[in-house]
């Protein structure tokens, strides 16, 4: 695969994010309340902390996508697209 070097506004190491233009980009909220190990209970309260996430990310301009109990695997695939 070839690579595609594309511009970017602000250097990808910089302290601050620009916010000047009108596409922001994308937020993903990755939101475990669920495991699979014995000794971890579930987080019943993380659904408010998602809804706040994304009330706030939306807020400034974010196209938000929400991801609720993935796998390491599904994390690495949505990750890499």
């Amino acid at each position: 695969m070839e690579d595609i070097e594309v511009p970017m506004p602000v250097a990808k190491d910089s302290a601050e994010y620009n916010m000047s233009h009108p596409r922001r980009g994308r937020a993903l909220v990755f939101n475990h309340d669920e495991f699979q190990m014995d000794n971890m209970t579930p987080r019943p309260g993380s659904g408010a902390d998602v809804k706040n996430l994304e009330a706030a990310f939306y807020a400034l301009g974010f196209e938000v996508s929400v991801y609720t109990n993935p796998e390491f695997r599904e994390i690495t695939e949505i990750l890499s697209n």
